[in-house]
Order: structure tokens, then sequence, then C-alpha cells
């Protein structure tokens, strides 16, 4: 029946049904303690990493996100797979004057 993880979690919540109110007391108390040291960690390291801008995002991909509005504007009942395949052959098509502009927007 069931796989090795399924097995171990049904098996570990039968035994901790069987707990009593006092047998189970130990367990809450460590994850309350752990609850604390995490909390004080993810403090330390949200300090210590600050949230960073999001990287430029890439030419080809401001590219994309065009052709994917205008999929949309067009009601396009293409699948998602079928779209990419189209906006990368669209891509290869342009000429490096017509790459250019998305070049020159992803700098900025």
């Amino acid at each position: 029946g069931l796989n090795p993880i399924a097995f171990m979690t049904k098996a570990l919540g039968d035994q901790w049904k069987q707990l009593s109110a006092k047998e189970k007391a130990k367990y809450v108390e460590m994850e309350k303690k752990d609850a604390l040291r995490f909390e004080s960690e993810m403090r330390e390291y949200e300090i210590r990493n600050p949230s960073k801008p999001k990287k430029a995002i890439s030419a080809y991909m401001l590219f994309s996100n065009h052709q994917n509005k205008l999929f949309k504007e067009s009601n396009s009942t293409l699948s998602f797979a079928e779209k990419s395949k189209l906006v990368s052959q669209k891509w290869s098509q342009l000429s490096d004057a017509e790459k250019q502009v998305y070049k020159t927007e992803h700098e900025e």
C-alpha cells in the first residue's frame, strides 16, 4: 500500500494520538523553543540580507511579455508551449535593429 513516507507519517500520527497531554507537553515545549530560535535566525538573516532589487529583465523577456500581451488582446487559444515556440521563432527572425529596441529598454 502506502509509500514509505506516508506509512511513517501515519504511524507517527497514530503514536501522537495515543500520547497523554502530559507526554505531549514535552514536545509542545520543544516546538515553542524551536519556533523562537527560528524567528531569531530569520531576523538575523533578514538584517544581513536585505531585499535586493530584482535583476533587470532581459531583452528577450521584454519581447516575450509584449508578444504575450498581443496574444491576450487577440483572444488567442494557443497553449503556453505553442505561444512560447512562436515567440522564440519571432525573436530569431527579428533584425539586430529590431532587437535593439528591446535591448535598449532592458538597459534602462
